[in-house]
């Protein structure tokens, strides 16, 4: 059934409509929520009844929130769930009456270390009721007896999840997915489903997709175990790769707060895509063969598939250029973070432990105490080779830290870290100093090495891993997953960009994807990654704080991300006979009017020596990694220049 794209996607109504609903795993914010999706990414939805079983879970009761209020003993309303969906205890049980003070003290959820912060607090499998609030507004609440009246039900119902599939040429399943079970929070909750919205969109207008392209969106874990379940042989079969986006937002520059975007026009490419509807079968005619009379030749008023893919490739870099131009550049440049696989952590410690045991069996044929080490000794050694000042400093996060505030050893940046700290440094509201104004390039490297410590906290093994085989040399490793190697070279590449962490024993749906009997090749994508600032979970992850334009910025990036891999897949053609004319499509420089700007003359021949040597050696014969190297580009600079010459119908 064919479904009726929106004109437009601003997405700062899109924001304000679905932030204020109270989400959870099932009932009406959810379904709201849904709907309002189902408007932009035309989902199938899939639903699973209460009660029955998946896996190792129960498929809980849906939630049903009238009302939440909580009154002092004059009648003044104190909380109510409809001023802020957080107010009200996640999956709370009915009750109404008029309580002491100390008896609705074991109802009040607030967190002490964050005071002046609503904390967001479920409570999905155990029967509860209550409400919560700031710790400031806690202590304030000194009246002997309040009124509580909390309207709620726990019936009969489904989990709903929805699946919307972009067909591709293959049937191979590139995976994007997030959650929808949060109330009223931006980074953790909303980042992710609002960056699908445009990810749609975008491929969308992509022409000739390789990949079919699956968008999934459910209530966390056990909306994902309900999906898995379904979709288990099919994604053992099918599954290229998956990835969870989650926490995609990033802080706001210094100086700089929520400015207005303009909206997405999409109604080029909704006319674009009716036309294509018309003629869904249409075959290119042959051309006229020589000496065969122009009335004999074949003239068809319909467009040629040729034609429509060259008009869908102008569209899309419209689009893309439209969007870039609508984000403000008002945040911090994060880094994408890219959570491989357990897998690969997998691969890391039977490569490890394999040399243990080869090593011992060579230790066993040699009786000189001098040849006694086994490799486990010689990794030991490895490890304390480094101080612990330096373990994992060669992170992807680190090393960036390293060059955005010019401390070039591991050990100056600690000392540089370690001085931020005396001056009472502070990680709430984006991160800044009570002494002095942090630099943005500061509190950016700040929050790296924040996020890198994280990682090597919950990571599987990282600790030992890191000293053994540091992120930034994964790329000389061989995967079983392509995806994990695929990330791994491309973090080695485009360090500036793109970031890389194992795989992590807290987090979202991917824990569900990568449990061991599942073991499907899904990644987790973050950028001010969950638990890793205090606002998370809690009123203070909103819109003061961060800045929506990221999840847009972190929407094209990704875009460019799946590009990126599907043009590894390819060999590619040029399709015109004799040299190209370049200047009639704007893609020969004036090198002549740069004499005098040394710069910019470098700039536009470098750039004129990447275009010939793509198109010299696009003869079918050479891979995207071959061609790279032979055009001494990066990957997003090969990605992007091939585009252009698609674009402009050079190479195919």
């Amino acid at each position: 059934m064919y479904h009726s794209a929106p004109d437009s996607i601003d997405p700062q109504a899109l924001l304000d409509e679905l932030f204020p609903l109270c989400r959870s795993l099932s009932g009406y914010g959810y379904d709201q929520s849904l709907d309002i999706l189902a408007r932009y990414i035309p989902f199938t939805i899939e639903e699973y009844a209460s009660g029955s079983k998946v896996f190792d879970w129960t498929v809980p009761p849906r939630w049903e929130l009238d009302h939440a209020v909580l009154k002092d003993s004059h009648g003044r309303v104190i909380l109510d769930a409809t001023e802020n969906s957080l107010h009200v205890l996640n999956y709370s049980q009915s009750f109404k009456g008029r309580i002491s003070r100390a008896e609705l003290e074991s109802h009040l959820y607030s967190d002490p270390t964050r005071p002046q912060l609503i904390p967001y607090v479920m409570s999905y499998y155990n029967d509860r009721w209550g409400f919560c609030l700031s710790h400031e507004q806690r202590q304030s609440l000194t009246d002997d007896c309040y009124e509580v009246d909390i309207a709620a039900r726990k019936v009969a119902g489904t989990i709903k999840v929805g699946v919307c599939d972009l067909q591709g040429k293959s049937e191979r399943i590139v995976q994007l997915s997030s959650y929808l079970c949060h109330p009223s929070m931006l980074n953790n909750e909303l980042s992710g489903p609002l960056a699908l919205v445009y990810l749609y969109h975008l491929l969308r207008a992509q022409p000739e997709r390789y990949y079919t392209y699956r968008f999934v969106i459910n209530p966390e874990t056990i909306g994902s175990l309900c999906y898995i379940s379904a979709h288990l042989t099919e994604l053992q079969e099918r599954l290229e790769y998956g990835l969870v986006l989650s926490c995609l937002c990033s802080y706001y520059k210094n100086g700089r707060g929520k400015e207005s975007i303009n909206p997405l026009d999409l109604r080029a490419l909704n006319n674009l895509e009716a036309q294509a509807r018309l003629y869904p079968q249409q075959e290119a005619s042959p051309p006229p063969t020589q000496g065969m009379p122009i009335e004999n030749a074949t003239i068809s008023a319909t467009p040629q598939p040729d034609a429509l893919n060259q008009q869908y490739f102008k569209l899309q870099q419209q689009l893309q250029q439209q969007l870039q131009e609508s984000i403000n550049p008002n945040f911090l440049p994060v880094t994408l973070s890219f959570q491989r696989t357990r897998q690969s952590v997998v691969d890391e410690l039977h490569f490890v432990f394999d040399q243990q045991k080869q090593q011992k069996l060579k230790t066993l044929e040699v009786s000189a105490p001098s040849a006694s080490q086994s490799i486990g000794s010689s990794l030991r050694s490895r490890m304390t080779a480094r101080s612990n000042a330096d373990a994992g400093a060669n992170s992807p996060d680190t090393l960036l830290a390293q060059k955005l505030t010019h401390q070039n050893e591991p050990r100056l940046l600690k000392q540089w870290q370690q001085a931020l700290c005396n001056d009472e440094l502070c990680y709430t509201h984006g991160i800044y100093s009570k002494k002095r104004l942090l630099s943005d390039e500061e509190r950016m490297a700040l929050y790296l090495l924040r996020r890198h410590d994280y990682g090597t906290q919950h990571g599987i093994s990282s600790a030992m891993l890191d000293q053994v085989l540091p992120l930034s040399q994964a790329y000389t490793f061989a995967y079983s997953r392509p995806i994990d190697q695929f990330l791994s070279q491309l973090a080695h590449s485009q360090g500036d960009s793109v970031s890389l962490h194992r795989f992590a024993l807290m987090g979202s749906d991917e824990r569900q994807y990568n449990s061991p009997r599942v073991n499907l090749p899904v990644v987790q994508v973050t950028r001010v990654k969950f638990d890793t600032y205090p606002e998370y979970h809690s009123s203070g992850d909103n819109q003061e704080l961060f800045a929506l334009d990221s999840i847009l910025d972190a929407a094209l990036k990704l875009w460019r991300f799946l590009q990126l891999y599907e043009q590894q897949q390819h060999k590619f053609i040029c399709q015109v006979l004799g040299e190209p004319q370049l200047g009639k499509r704007g893609l020969y420089p004036d090198l002549h009017s740069d004499f005098g700007n040394k710069e910019q003359y470098e700039r536009n021949e470098r750039a004129l020596q990447q275009v010939l040597t793509v198109l010299s050696l696009s003869d079918g014969s050479f891979t995207f990694d071959e061609l790279q190297q032979s055009a001494g580009c990066t990957p997003f600079e090969l990605s992007s220049l091939i585009e252009k010459l698609q674009h402009h119908g050079l190479i195919k």
